[in-house]
């Protein structure tokens, strides 16, 4: 078992989802798609496709928030 992987982000990640008040049936989803991003840090060159997927889960992401927000406001 990868214990960084399995516990050092989830474990944060969780505790902010419900301060936040995420959905349980969402975390799988942001859990996912914050990973993906994750590579932009990455020092070395990357890949027009890796850049993309990337680039489509912070899409995701802003689309995401912005209807909990939305939701939210009503």
């Amino acid at each position: 078992v990868n214990l960084v992987k399995e516990y050092a982000f989830k474990l944060p990640a969780l505790l902010i989802c419900r301060l936040l008040g995420i959905p349980e049936q969402d975390y799988h989803f942001l859990f996912e798609q914050t990973q993906l991003p994750n590579v932009l840090l990455d020092p070395r060159a990357l890949s027009r496709p890796v850049l993309d997927q990337a680039n489509q889960a912070v899409d995701k992401l802003k689309a995401y928030f912005s209807e909990l927000c939305s939701q939210r406001k009503h």
